[in-house]
C-alpha cells in the first residue's frame, strides 16, 4: 500500500509537480523584482544612516542573490521533473507496446 502511494506520488503527479515548481519560481522572481524596486526607492533617499547601509548591503549581497538562486533551482527542478515525466511516459508506452505484441 505504501509502495503504491509512493509510486503514484513520484510518477503520477510529475506534471503537476513541475507546474508547481515553475509557478513558485515565477513567484520568487516577482518577489525578487519587487524587493529590488522597493530597496532602490529607499536607497534613493528615504532611508539613510549606518543601519540603512547595513540593510542595503544585506539585501544586495545576501538576500537578492539567494532569492535568484532559489528561482533558478525551482526552474531547473521544473525542467528536470518535466523531462523525467516525458522519459517515464515514453518508457511506459514502449513497454506497453512490447507486451501488446507479445500477447497478441
Amino acid at each position: 500500500m505504501a509502495t503504491d502511494m509512493f509510486w503514484k506520488m513520484v510518477f503520477g503527479d510529475m506534471d503537476k509537480n513541475a507546474k508547481t515548481c515553475l509557478k513558485e519560481a515565477m513567484q520568487v522572481g516577482k518577489l525578487t523584482k519587487d524587493l529590488k524596486s522597493r530597496a532602490d526607492a529607499l536607497e534613493g533617499g528615504g532611508f539613510i544612516g549606518q543601519t540603512a547601509k547595513a540593510w542595503f548591503n544585506e539585501v544586495n549581497q545576501e538576500i537578492v542573490p539567494r532569492l535568484e538562486k532559489l528561482e533558478k533551482a525551482l526552474t531547473e527542478s521544473a525542467e528536470t521533473i518535466q523531462w523525467l515525466s516525458e522519459q517515464t511516459d515514453a518508457a511506459d508506452n514502449q513497454y506497453a507496446s512490447l507486451f501488446q505484441k507479445l500477447f497478441r
